[in-house]
């Protein structure tokens, strides 16, 4: 594993091209969703066509070369998802849909389906044209990895698509919820331990949510970033796995600020919608910046590579509004 499947950086101008793709994308696929967005009223039109797009998306995976993706093989998928623990709160709202179309009459299910099946494909074609400069390297990674052996191969073996969706999607989060993060009294930025020039002799301390950095080593940019922070007035913290920010966050209670808590938070391309569904469950108004590229050792790349995010981003997200 060293090629790193994707990188954010072969030009400066991925978040404004991500930004107008999805825009691009909401329009487009409200006018073919519009049937389905009028029986779901209780979401918003954007999270809908996000989430039926994501429906259609997580249908292709696996699936042998020409066959048409059907309810049959994504109840599969499905079922393999929720055997992981990365796909925890996409997998909850992805049953829910599939509850909804198996109830409705064969007719209205087979319409439903192929307005899903529709849009999928169209999205697949453009948002390769506009992501794929950044996502060029998807297919050579999984071809490098081999094959699936444990249950986080599932989470790494993702395609080109689903990392397309997690861009995407992030931007139609941080478009949804930007006003509620902006009015909440404290903004918190959370950032991964993957950005850490030294995770052995890193001094950090631990903290509510997380760790705070203790600027042991210079470089490291969750130091300058903290740093950043504490010159604009937001508080900074580090968690070392994604599953303990999970933990942190349920237990959001024990500080006695949610509702009054945003957070923005900062992740691998591919968690990014599960991230942000987290926390949008636990009632946590929310931002989200993807990392440059992926690292890790445990995921990523053979000996582990030092991440990077745009602090440019965060720091404009940060002071939004």
């Amino acid at each position: 594993m060293s090629v790193l499947p994707y990188s954010l950086t072969p030009g400066d101008s991925y978040y404004s091209a991500v930004e107008e793709l999805a825009a691009e994308i909401l329009d487009h696929t409200a006018i073919i969703f519009s049937p389905i967005i009028e029986l779901i009223p209780v979401k918003s039109a954007e999270q809908t066509c996000l989430e039926l797009l994501l429906l259609g998306i997580y249908a292709r995976r696996s699936i042998e070369t020409g066959r048409k993706p059907s309810l049959e093989h994504l109840d599969l998928v499905l079922d393999q998802l929720q055997q992981s623990k990365d796909y925890t709160y996409q997998t909850n709202i992805l049953r829910s849909w599939q509850r909804f179309i198996l109830g409705q009459s064969t007719s209205l299910r087979e319409v439903i389906w192929e307005s899903i099946n529709d849009a999928t494909n169209w999205f697949a074609k453009r948002s390769n044209e506009v992501l794929g400069v950044y996502t060029a390297q998807v297919n050579r990674f999984l071809g490098d990895f081999g094959a699936c052996d444990h249950s986080e191969d599932l989470f790494c073996t993702s395609p080109m698509l689903e990392y397309h969706i997690n861009m995407v999607g992030a931007e139609i989060f941080n478009q949804l919820w930007r006003q509620s993060f902006a009015e909440t009294e404290q903004q918190l930025l959370v950032l991964p331990g993957c950005l850490r020039v030294d995770p052995v002799g890193c001094t950090a301390s631990e903290w509510s949510l997380g760790y705070k950095c203790n600027h042991c080593s210079k470089g490291c940019q969750i130091s300058e970033l903290s740093r950043l922070g504490d010159h604009f007035g937001f508080p900074v913290s580090f968690v070392k796995h994604q599953s303990s920010f999970a933990s942190h966050v349920q237990d959001i209670d024990k500080l006695e600020q949610r509702g009054t808590l945003g957070i923005l938070g900062v992740a691998c391309v591919l968690s990014l919608l599960e991230g942000g569904l987290m926390l949008e469950a636990n009632q946590v108004p929310a931002q989200c910046v993807p990392l440059d590229f992926s690292g890790c050792k445990s995921h990523w790349h053979a000996e582990g590579l030092t991440t990077r995010v745009s602090g440019d981003r965060v720091l404009d997200l940060m002071m939004r509004g």
